[in-house]
């Protein structure tokens, strides 16, 4: 997905495959962008729990961290942290108003 200055920021989204586009559904979006360390989708259990619920998992994979190189890690440090927070917000919103998964009126 593009974030608000164009920068393409990798969101990784799972859900069952039969879930309304509607804005109906609980979301936990989570991100991490900090010292260069990636933000990883893999599966556990207690995840499971939630898809079967009907819950949207995201995993905003922000400046700061490493999944796109040195470059990426550096773009989310020091006088431009603020990069994470405005990506992970360009995400939260991505899920919302593109993809309707979810709504600001859900948890």
């Amino acid at each position: 997905m593009t974030g608000e200055d164009g920068v393409i920021i990798p969101l990784t989204i799972a859900h069952k495959g039969d879930i309304a586009r509607d804005g109906s559904n609980p979301c936990l979006i989570s991100g991490y962008g900090a010292y260069g360390i990636n933000t990883d989708a893999e599966y556990e259990s207690e995840r499971k729990v939630l898809l079967d619920r009907g819950w949207v998992l995201a995993f905003a994979h922000v400046r700061g961290g490493g999944e796109k190189g040195k470059e990426w890690y550096r773009d989310g440090t020091k006088e431009k942290k603020l990069n994470s927070f405005l990506d992970f917000i360009s995400c939260a919103e991505h899920l919302i108003t593109e993809e309707r998964l979810t709504s600001k009126a859900r948890p």
